[in-house]
């Protein structure tokens, strides 16, 4: 039995040792798992996001230590302790929060491809990411009539301002009086009401009158005039006109003033009366098709029954196919008829068409087409181009063009520009062709200007000289005459300017001057002014007072003289100026001075002008 204890007590012996190594190694193993731990937090505290992560650290730590105790792992007879591994590596080992997950971030690298990190952590390491090589393409496409617009001008038709709302039918008016020196008095009167159905109906009538230093020197004129707004639904609009108006005017060049003839020999006289109604479309957006029709009428009467009537109809039509496509189909009609005592009866019509496409291309403006013209009788084929390009990276606008132009000459239009007219014993349609370029600057958000050169081929432009009469001109005053000259060609230079602070601000001036380069029949432009400067300004000094003003040179016109010669007045500057105080809601005082440098000047030979003009009045304002 003996050495039956002995190979048991032996055996006893080599399985203890033999344990004895086993945990030997096993604590080994598990110590080299703890450095390699450390290592790896280490590594992990010199990464960029340890300064953040330290104040989490911290916090996580004191929750961990307070578990220290009680938590711990017995690997075969050995036990470790988990506190060490919390205070190497804290984040890892805490109970994941969704606040605690870092957010993916994009980073963008040089070559403007997106770079996608994912910083979650996956076994206590940061996980790998992969390039993203691909190009997003992000195109921005402006449509090119966004850039740069075209303003194609069309008849004009005034119509009344609508102040407010209204909810009920709205009367105003306004009552302004007038007196000055040179015997100057002026009456006016404008009301205005807007009934239920939103249509609006202004009336305004005037009467002035002057008397100059000269018994002959003096004129009055009467106005009146009608405009409503008929407001069919809430896009369409029916806009009327009627006018009338009459002038007095004596014809005191080469009189005396101490002439005892009757003032009745020397009245030059004239009366207007017309309409005109429009049809006015507002929805402009998503149409495929606009159209603004015009017709006109008006009836003119002269010194000496001489009768111009006139019709007119206008109606610029487009089609937009797509934003950057758009036919014109543009149509006009002109008729007047002119009689006279002493003259045959002239007939002038124009039928014209201005078919183009206008296309957006290569950020510019293109307008290619044709206006075929049917003029008394007479077809004509004429080009109609149209460039427009801003610059890059400026503020600059190139217009360049070429186009024809006819015009019906009414005896109204040529009273207005020179009142001392003799009835025409002709009237002709004027032709202007005009090529012609243009630079817009716009230099700032309140200074804008513009230079253009123009090369124009006029027909039958309408001059005017001192009629020459086998009676005495002091038995009748002085008389011109038009003449309509046959063919002159003009370079002309045109430059305007406008700058404006917002609505307190407004300068506005325009140059122009004329250089003809040849003419036909007439040794001289009779009655041209070469060179003519106009600038205004609007100036609101303050909530109740406004001042406006306006200066005007230009230069002396050529006219033809008693010895078979011909002389230039001399150049001449005009100045302007008015104020405009507000008393109460309801009265207003003014204050106007015209010429006020008191330079004498001649803008028709013979007929010298008033000095300075001084008017002064009140403006009485309500509403009901």
């Amino acid at each position: 039995m003996k050495p039956l204890y002995k190979y048991i007590f032996l055996l006893f012996i080599l399985c203890y040792f033999n344990n004895e190594v086993i945990a030997k190694q096993k604590s080994t193993k598990s110590a080299q798992g703890v450095k390699q731990v450390k290592k790896t937090g280490t590594k992990k505290k010199k990464s960029k996001q340890a300064k953040k992560k330290k104040a989490k650290q911290t916090k996580k730590t004191s929750k961990s230590k307070s578990k220290k105790k009680s938590v711990t792992n017995t690997v075969g007879y050995n036990t470790i302790k988990l506190a060490d591994l919390a205070e190497v590596v804290s984040t890892p080992v805490s109970n994941p929060v969704a606040e605690q997950v870092p957010e993916k971030t994009i980073t963008i690298i040089s070559a403007f491809k997106p770079q996608l990190k994912n910083v979650a952590k996956m076994n206590f390491g940061n996980a790998s990411f992969t390039n993203d090589t691909t190009t997003l393409s992000l195109n921005y496409q402006v449509p090119s009539q966004n850039l740069t617009f075209q303003y194609k001008p069309i008849s004009l038709v005034p119509r009344a301002i609508k102040l407010i709302k209204p909810i009920a039918s709205t009367k105003s008016g306004q009552l302004t009086l007038g007196y000055g020196n040179f015997y100057q008095t002026e009456v006016g009167i404008n009301y205005s009401i807007i009934d239920g159905k939103q249509h609006t109906h202004t009336i305004t009538g005037g009467y002035e009158a002057y008397q100059g230093l000269h018994h002959l020197q003096k004129a009055n004129k009467e106005e009146l005039k009608y405009i409503g707004d008929f407001k069919l639904d809430s896009i369409n609009h029916l806009q009327a006109q009627v006018f009338y108006d009459h002038h007095n005017r004596y014809r005191y060049g080469q009189v005396s003033d101490t002439s005892f003839l009757p003032i009745n020999n020397f009245l030059q006289k004239s009366t207007t009366i017309g309409a005109s109604v429009s049809w006015l479309n507002f929805n402009t957006n998503n149409k495929l098709v606009t159209f603004k029709p015009t017709l006109s009428f008006d009836h003119f009467i002269g010194e000496s029954k001489e009768t111009n009537t006139s019709f007119e109809f206008v109606n610029p039509m487009f089609f937009t196919i797509n934003p950057s496509l758009k036919v014109n189909f543009d149509m006009a009609y002109s008729y007047s008829t002119y009689q006279s005592p002493a003259f045959s009866k002239k007939q002038n019509d124009i039928l014209r068409f201005d078919p183009s496409i206008e296309v957006n291309l290569w950020q510019a403006n293109f307008l290619l087409g044709v206006s075929p013209t049917i003029s008394n009788g007479a077809y004509t084929m004429n080009p109609n181009i149209l460039f427009k390009k801003k610059l890059k990276d400026t503020n600059y606008v190139v217009v360049a063009g070429w186009n024809t132009t006819y015009k019906i000459n009414k005896y109204r239009d040529l009273e207005l520009y020179n009142p001392w007219i003799d009835a025409p014993n002709d009237l002709k349609n004027t032709i202007k062709e005009a090529k012609f370029v243009e630079l817009l600057i716009n230099a700032s958000k309140k200074l804008e200007y513009s230079i253009g050169v123009e090369f124009n081929d006029y027909k039958q432009l309408p001059f005017f000289n001192k009629m020459e009469m086998p009676i005495d001109k002091s038995a009748i005053g002085l008389l011109y005459e038009t003449i309509f000259e046959q063919r002159a060609k003009t370079l002309e230079l045109v430059a305007k300017a406008r700058y404006q602070i917002s609505n307190k601000l407004l300068i506005t001036g325009k140059l122009n001057y004329t250089q003809f380069n040849s003419i036909r029949i007439n040794s001289k432009p009779w009655g041209i002014t070469p060179l003519n400067v106009d600038v205004n300004m609007t100036w609101e000094a303050t909530e109740k007072l406004s001042i406006d003003a306006n200066a005007q040179y230009w230069s002396g016109a050529s006219f033809s003289n008693d010895f078979n010669g011909f002389h230039t007045l001399n150049n001449t500057f005009v100045l302007n100026a008015g104020l405009n105080y507000k008393l109460s809601p309801k009265w207003n005082v003014w204050v106007k001075g015209d010429n006020l440098s008191d330079k004498p000047y001649e803008r028709w030979a013979d007929y010298p002008s008033l000095g300075v003009q001084l008017k002064a009045g009140i403006v009485y304002s309500f509403r009901q």
